[in-house]
C-alpha cells in the first residue's frame, strides 16, 4: 500500500525565524500569570545570596535584563500564543530611573525568595541554591507538581563567566517549536566550558599540591 500526503499552499509556508519570542516581566506578590501565553518561564533563586553566590546571582539577573525585552512591549507586535513569558518574582516593582547596575542590585534585594521556593516545590528534584530556569506550557499556580514537558536548567555548578552563555542557550531552546527537546550539542559545549574554567581556576592549587607532594 502506498500513501501520498499532499499539503495546501498554506501548510507549506516557511516559518519566519524562531517560532517563539521571549519577553520579560516582573511577577509581583499580588499578581498571577496571564493564561494565554505559549510558554511560561521562571527565573528562580532558591535562597538569599551569600558571599559565594552573590556574584553569580547578579550575573544571572544582569543577563536576563540585557537579553530579554519587556513582555508588555512585545505584546503589541507578537501574538500571545507565540510568546514565552519570562517571570522574575519580586516583592516590589523597581523605579524606572535606575541605571542597569542599580537595577540589578535592586532586584537582588527585592527578589521574592518565598515565591521562588513555592514554585520550586512544584518542580521535581532538590533545589537549594541556583540560579534555576524553569519553563512549562502552563502557568504555575498553587502547590501543584509540574509535569512533563518541562524544561529545567540548573546553573548552580556553572561558574560566573559562563552564566550569560547558559542563559542565551536556554532562550534559544525555549524559542523552538518543541522547547522540551534538548539541544544536546550546545549543552555539551557549555558543560565543557564550565569544566575547563573550574580546572583553570584550580590549576595553581593543584600545582602547589603537586610540588609539595614531590618534596
Amino acid at each position: 500500500m502506498r500513501v501520498f500526503i499532499e499539503g495546501t499552499p498554506q501548510d507549506s509556508q516557511p516559518i519566519r525565524g524562531l517560532p517563539r519570542e521571549t519577553g520579560a516581566a516582573f511577577l509581583l506578590p499580588d499578581k498571577v500569570e496571564s493564561a494565554h501565553y505559549g510558554l511560561y518561564t521562571y527565573l528562580l533563586l532558591a535562597a538569599r545570596p551569600t558571599p559565594a553566590t552573590k556574584q553569580k546571582y547578579e550575573e544571572f539577573i544582569g543577563a536576563f535584563l540585557a537579553m530579554v525585552p519587556q513582555l508588555a512591549r512585545l505584546e503589541h507586535h507578537v501574538r500571545p500564543s507565540e510568546l514565552n513569558a519570562a517571570y522574575l518574582p519580586v516583592t516590589r516593582p523597581p523605579p524606572e530611573t535606575l541605571s542597569v547596575e542599580d537595577l540589578r542590585s535592586f532586584l537582588l534585594v527585592h527578589y521574592d525568595y518565598a515565591r521562588a521556593r513555592v514554585i520550586l516545590r512544584a518542580v521535581r528534584g532538590v533545589h537549594r541554591d541556583g540560579p534555576y530556569i524553569v519553563s512549562t506550557l502552563s502557568p504555575v499556580t498553587g502547590d501543584v507538581e509540574i509535569g512533563d514537558p518541562c524544561i529545567q536548567q540548573d546553573l548552580t555548578l556553572f561558574p560566573v563567566p559562563v552564566i550569560q552563555r547558559v542563559v542565551r542557550e536556554f532562550l534559544i531552546q525555549a524559542a523552538q517549536d518543541r522547547p522540551h527537546d534538548t539541544r544536546l550539542l550546545p549543552q555539551l559545549v557549555l558543560g565543557m566550558q564550565a569544566t575547563v574554567h573550574v580546572l583553570a581556576q584550580a590549576r595553581p592549587d593543584l600545582q602547589r599540591a603537586l610540588r609539595d607532594w614531590i618534596r
